[in-house]
C-alpha cells in the first residue's frame, strides 16, 4: 500500500467517516476512493478536495510532511480514559451561502478568509459540516422554559448536511424564494392533498412567526444542527 493510501485511510478512521462519505464530500465515485486507499493511485486529480475533506494537507497525504494538522488547527487529543478525542476546525459561513450549500462544491474556498470554530469530540460529525454564527433573537427561548437552551446572537452552531434529522431537531433550512437560509426547529406537518410534504420551521421565541415550506412555498432542509458553541 502507498503512503497516500495509508494516510487517507488513517484520516478516514480518525474522523469517523466512511469511504462512501468521503466520496460524496469530494464529488467522486466510491470506487475512486477505494482505489486510492488500495494504493492504486499515485496523485488523484481531486487531491486538494480530499485533503480539505479530511481536515489535513496535501503534503501530509503525500508523505511530504508528518504533521496532519492544518495551520491553526488543533488535532487529535487523548482523553482521560485513553481514547482519541478528535477535534476539528469548521469553516464559518453566512446564512446566504448556507442556503446555497447544495448548489456549490466548496462553501469555503481558499482565500476567502480564515474564520473557523474548533469543536472537540467531533468524530461523529460529517465531512461536509460547516458553522454559522447565530443572528437575531428568534431562537432565544421566550417565554423562558426550565432546561431549554437558547441560541443567542453571537453564538455559533455547526450544521451537518449528512446527518439524519427527526421532528423536533434543530435544522438550517431555506425556502426557494428567500435570499438566505434560516435556523429553526423542524416540524413536519404531513402531506397535502397532492402528496407534497408540508414542513413548519418553528422559532424558539414565540414572538417570532413560524415559516412554512409547502407546494406554494417550496424549499429544503440544508442540514441538522449538531453542535452549539456559546459566544463571548
Amino acid at each position: 500500500m502507498s503512503i497516500l493510501g495509508e494516510r487517507v485511510q488513517a484520516r478516514i478512521r480518525a474522523l469517523g467517516l466512511s469511504q462512501s462519505a468521503l466520496a460524496r464530500a469530494v464529488g467522486m465515485k466510491p470506487q475512486g476512493i477505494q482505489s486510492i486507499c488500495a494504493g492504486e493511485v499515485e496523485r488523484p486529480r481531486k487531491l486538494r478536495e480530499i485533503a480539505r475533506a479530511l481536515k489535513t494537507t496535501e503534503d501530509y497525504l503525500l508523505g511530504e510532511s508528518d504533521d496532519p494538522s492544518l495551520p491553526g488547527q488543533i488535532g487529535g487529543m487523548i482523553s482521560s480514559d485513553g481514547h482519541s478525542v478528535v477535534s476539528r476546525v469548521f469553516p464559518v459561513i453566512d446564512l446566504v451561502r448556507a442556503g446555497k450549500y447544495t448548489e456549490i462544491s466548496d462553501v469555503y474556498p481558499e482565500g476567502d478568509g480564515a474564520e473557523g470554530v474548533t469543536v472537540y469530540k467531533a468524530g461523529d460529525i460529517g465531512p461536509r459540516a460547516f458553522a454559522v454564527e447565530v443572528e437575531g433573537e428568534s431562537m432565544v427561548v421566550n417565554p423562558p422554559v426550565a432546561g431549554e437552551v437558547s441560541y443567542k446572537s453571537g453564538d455559533f452552531i455547526v450544521c451537518d448536511p449528512d446527518a439524519a434529522y427527526k421532528p423536533g431537531d434543530l435544522v438550517i433550512a431555506k425556502r426557494d424564494t428567500d435570499e438566505q437560509a434560516t435556523f429553526k426547529k423542524y416540524r413536519p406537518v404531513g402531506p397535502d392533498a397532492d402528496g407534497n410534504e408540508i414542513i413548519d420551521l418553528v422559532p424558539l421565541n414565540q414572538d417570532w412567526p413560524k415559516i412554512r415550506i409547502d407546494a406554494d412555498n417550496p424549499g429544503h432542509i440544508v442540514g441538522k444542527v449538531v453542535r452549539h458553541l456559546r459566544g463571548l
